[in-house]
């Protein structure tokens, strides 16, 4: 399920994964450098926008996959939010 970036103000788009559908991954737009780490690690999941941020893709990883790249991004862009929407990355 998508949910508008308005919903959320500087955030990418909010891509609700298979992770037993109980979290959220989100791009923190001001946080992401656009040094497309994590697309090289997982070009299925991300992908970098027209301006070098960036985004969330529709995919069917894993939680421990996508918590993996989480924790790989340097400046902590990544976040990953459980089903009460409380951030469980970065802590």
């Amino acid at each position: 399920m998508l949910i508008n970036q308005e919903d959320y103000g500087k955030v990418d788009l909010v891509l609700k994964t298979n992770m037993d559908d109980k979290f959220q991954v989100r791009i923190n737009k001001e946080k992401c450098l656009g040094c497309g780490t994590c697309a090289a690690l997982m070009p299925e999941a991300f992908e970098m926008d027209s301006e070098g941020k960036s985004t969330v893709k529709p995919n069917q990883k894993s939680s421990d996959e996508m918590l993996m790249v989480a924790k790989s991004c340097p400046t902590g862009a990544i976040e990953i939010y459980d089903e009460a929407d409380k951030k469980v990355w970065p802590e």
